[in-house]
């Protein structure tokens, strides 16, 4: 039996052959869409090595493609309940969607997937990888629910030494490579001033 068979069977569906995280992003997108209604969107979007993320501190990932587990949420427009949660085995191609009536409270909704600028997964680790020489636990997109928050981030998840930040941000409209989740600075009394690299990635 071929893939595409045994997940037509068993799965909502199959993300089909592809090559970058944008592409499978794309493929689930139309899926959530043509099942649920083109009013959903992207809220959040996390890939890490094993499946459900179900990981030891070892199992890091040096570049995107070691990533084997991709998690899509997605949003009707700016409400976050109902949403859809997708699951993607990377390795099998494998989709699996489920709707969910309760809010998604992790993350506000973001701009705009995919980021005006372009910026994609694999550039903003790059950027990353340009300044240190790391593994990531996880990589997400996402606009976390903070008030300090200014844009769409790119956030990896380090295992640091001492010492050394646990979250890296990447802006999608700003370029910035910051530690933890400010990467613009933000007029408001409870916001510090960002911590971030001195170049660009754009």
């Amino acid at each position: 039996m071929t893939m595409a068979k045994l997940c037509a069977l068993i799965l909502v569906g199959c993300v089909g052959a592809l090559s970058t995280l944008e592409e499978a992003l794309a493929n689930v997108t139309s899926q959530v869409t043509n099942k649920f209604g083109k009013n959903f969107t992207l809220i959040e979007a996390l890939v890490c090595k094993n499946h459900f993320c179900q990981q030891k501190a070892t199992d890091t990932m040096k570049t995107l493609s070691d990533a084997s587990y991709l998690r899509a949420v997605y949003g009707h427009g700016i409400q976050t309940s109902p949403n859809i949660e997708a699951q993607v085995n990377l390795s099998s191609l494998e989709v699996n969607l489920i709707r969910h009536n309760e809010p998604f409270i992790e993350d506000n909704p973001s701009a705009t997937w995919p980021p005006i600028s372009q910026l994609t997964f694999e550039a903003a680790f790059a950027r990353i990888r340009s300044q240190m020489d790391v593994a990531v636990e996880q990589a997400t997109f996402r606009r976390p629910l903070h008030p300090c928050v200014s844009e769409d981030l790119f956030q990896f998840e380090l295992i640091p030494d001492i010492g050394e930040p646990k979250i890296l941000s990447v802006g999608t409209s700003s370029g910035k490579l910051c530690t933890g989740f400010i990467t613009e600075k933000v007029v408001r009394a409870m916001c510090p001033e960002p911590n971030c690299y001195a170049d660009y990635i754009f």
